[in-house]
């Protein structure tokens, strides 16, 4: 092999291994890319379900609240109203996690949770994030 033959291969691996570095990179940066949308999609699917979790939390210290209003209008009080005895007067109250926070004659808060969220409600159709204050 002469001095061409052999610039010709020199030539010839290094453009070889120019172009399976280009290559390497592609496959890095693509992966790269795939992680971050698998990382965006896992993101956004444990926000659909914390939002989820929240509403189902809300709908039922909403309905703790409309229990609490019935037993207000039925019995003439709210004064150390208990859970059980609000889940007593409405049997559709089982759950356990619903629970009567404050009563008073001035007012009352509910709380009821699903998952990870906790609601609380003060009156019907006012159930909001959190535990009681």
């Amino acid at each position: 092999m002469g001095r061409f033959g052999f610039f010709i291969a020199v030539s010839s691996a290094v453009i070889a291994l120019a172009v399976f570095g280009w290559r390497a990179s592609l496959v890095t940066h693509a992966v790269n890319h795939v992680q971050q949308g698998a990382e965006a999609v896992k993101q956004a699917a444990v926000n659909v379900v914390d939002r989820a979790e929240l509403t189902a939390a809300k709908a039922r210290a909403d309905a703790a609240a409309t229990a609490v209003e019935a037993f207000r209008a039925e019995r003439g009080r709210l004064a150390g109203l208990t859970s059980q005895e609000l889940r007593s007067f409405d049997t559709t109250l089982v759950d356990p996690s619903v629970v009567v926070a404050q009563a008073t004659d001035a007012g009352y808060c509910v709380q009821a949770s699903y998952g990870n969220a906790v609601a609380h409600a003060t009156a019907p159709g006012q159930a909001s994030a959190g535990p009681c204050p």
